[in-house]
């Protein structure tokens, strides 16, 4: 193969790769540092922080609605709770960050609205 035939091969590939890469990002919303929406809420994994949310906050019949996370140099989480808290009843945000071999940290928690 001569030298023009390789250079030709080596840029149609080039071509290919960034296309692919191009249309990969393109189906996929995420990035890297951004919020992601958790897929399934249900994970034993989502529902053990949901668990610590509830104990550090004194929530009673939580029901999880929406969460979010975000990798960084461990994980934060955004979870939107419906639940009571002193007998009032609210969608609450809580944020809470997790890193491999370290107890769950409360970073915010706030009470968006009232429910009923």
């Amino acid at each position: 193969m001569n030298p023009q035939s390789q250079y030709a091969l080596l840029l149609v590939l080039l071509l290919v790769l960034i296309g692919s890469y191009a249309t990969e990002g393109a189906r996929t919303p995420r990035s890297l540092g951004g919020w992601n929406p958790i897929q399934n809420l249900t994970t034993p994994e989502v529902q053990e922080i949901v668990e610590f949310v509830v104990k550090e906050t004194n929530l009673t019949s939580p029901n999880l609605v929406w969460g979010e996370s975000q990798v960084v140099n461990g994980i934060n989480f955004r979870l939107f709770i419906v639940a009571i808290q002193f007998r009032v009843s609210g969608m609450y945000e809580a944020a809470v960050y997790a890193r491999a071999g370290e107890n769950f940290v409360l970073t915010s928690f706030e009470k968006l609205s009232k429910s009923t």
